[in-house]
């Protein structure tokens, strides 16, 4: 249920949909498993799939959640597993043995083919792995949250959800001031913030060709060395930062926040659950989860200047 990593869109067109009509959307895209000559799959489930041990039965139709303006999605992805030294080995053997028995060469474009061909033999007969992306809607802040350590993993749901929508115009977070200027800043004279509050890690990056690169870990940000590092050119590429004591994340310089951490009094949960009551937990846990991280995310997003643009005369599909 905890997101492990944000990438933040923003947007840039109102979309309405109602439940009846988004249910339709995702039905469209709905998953189902690889058929025997496909290599990969992915769809939408239900978000509460995963997190139920008894019949499941009992969990809703549903392939979203709601809690107030926040809608939650979880994407499935099935991919057939064909280890590459499994087929390399395959192609060689394939063409080794043509080339004895036609008493020729097989080049390169030829052993493409044979590729080609191995695995399509190979897919009916292959294991499978499954994977999940997740993701938020805010409807109040008109912005995609995606729980997604990648920006293909972001891309690969936002294709799909702009395929079962039809239209889906987003931009990545944009604010008026560059994470890496104001985490810089941070560093050289301080964060003037009563909720925000630097951490003990960072990573700095040479401004020059070499863009020589260092990691800190436990270390007091502003210790002489650090700011040496920073009177040498250097600039903080990403940075642990915590949030009134609740979460803890690392702000990259492209906006994106890694290694969410939830402190254990955000994950406590009032009162116990029994396993037929995992779906009141699980909605529990799905609003505190999306409360705390749009504050966060207000707070930095009012820390980095704000947004650089808020209305959309035109849509960027």
């Amino acid at each position: 249920m905890w997101y492990k990593n944000l990438r933040i869109y923003q947007i840039t067109r109102d979309i309405e949909v109602n439940d009846t009509e988004l249910q339709a959307a995702l039905l469209s895209r709905a998953f189902a498993p690889c058929n025997k000559h496909q290599a990969e799959s992915a769809g939408w489930i239900s978000p509460l799939v995963d997190n139920l041990t008894f019949d499941e039965e009992a969990i809703p139709e549903l392939l979203f959640e709601k809690q107030g303006t926040n809608i939650g999605f979880k994407l499935r992805i099935q991919e057939k597993v064909l280890p590459a030294s499994v087929v390399r080995e395959a192609v060689e053997e394939r063409a080794h043995s043509r080339e004895i028995a036609e008493g020729r060469k097989i080049f390169l474009r030829e052993k493409r083919q044979l590729k080609d061909e191995i695995i399509a033999e190979m897919l009916p007969r292959a294991f499978h792995r499954s994977s999940h992306i997740k993701g938020f809607w805010d409807l109040q802040r008109n912005m995609l949250l995606i729980d997604a350590s990648s920006a293909s993993k972001a891309e690969k749901f936002l294709r799909i959800l702009r395929e079962s929508l039809g239209s889906l115009p987003v931009i990545p977070l944009e604010c008026k001031v560059s994470p890496a200027a104001t985490m810089t800043s941070w560093i050289q004279t301080g964060l003037d913030n009563n909720q925000l509050f630097v951490a003990d890690e960072c990573e700095l990056r040479a401004t020059d060709e070499e863009a020589a690169l260092v990691r800190l870990k436990r270390q007091d940000l502003a210790a002489e060395e650090v700011q040496a590092h920073l009177n040498a050119g250097k600039q903080v590429i990403k940075l642990r930062l915590n949030w009134r004591n609740a979460i803890e994340a690392t702000l990259t310089e492209e906006g994106t926040l890694q290694r969410l951490k939830f402190s254990d009094s955000i994950k406590e949960l009032d009162g116990s659950y029994t396993k037929e009551e995992a779906l009141q937990r699980h909605a529990h846990e799905f609003a505190v989860m999306v409360t705390e991280i749009t504050a966060y995310i207000d707070t930095i997003i009012s820390a980095l200047g704000g947004l650089t643009k808020t209305d959309w005369n035109e849509a960027t599909e």
